[in-house]
């Protein structure tokens, strides 16, 4: 977000693609726990889906990205399409 704060234009967005959870914490399915549960048993540090609401949307605010109106979008397998917008 930090770099995204200094390359974007006013108004310019910020994609971010992938598995998410929501709501503090919560899985949209099965597959993204299982898939959780994998990359934290590598790395419970530096690994595991984070929260859009209590960790994706603070970093934004914290360097000058908004959510967009569209935000987030709903795409297959369970994934979200975040988007931010620079203020």
């Amino acid at each position: 977000f930090a770099g995204a704060k200094k390359a974007l234009r006013r108004d310019g967005l910020l994609f971010a693609y992938g598995p998410f959870t929501r709501d503090g914490g919560k899985f949209s399915g099965a597959g993204d726990e299982k898939f959780d549960a994998s990359l934290r048993s590598r790395d419970p540090v530096n690994f595991g889906l984070v929260d859009v609401e209590t960790f994706m949307d603070v970093e934004a605010a914290r360097c000058g990205l908004v959510p967009d109106e569209e935000h987030p979008v709903a795409m297959t397998a369970n994934n979200l399409l975040l988007v931010y917008r620079k203020a």
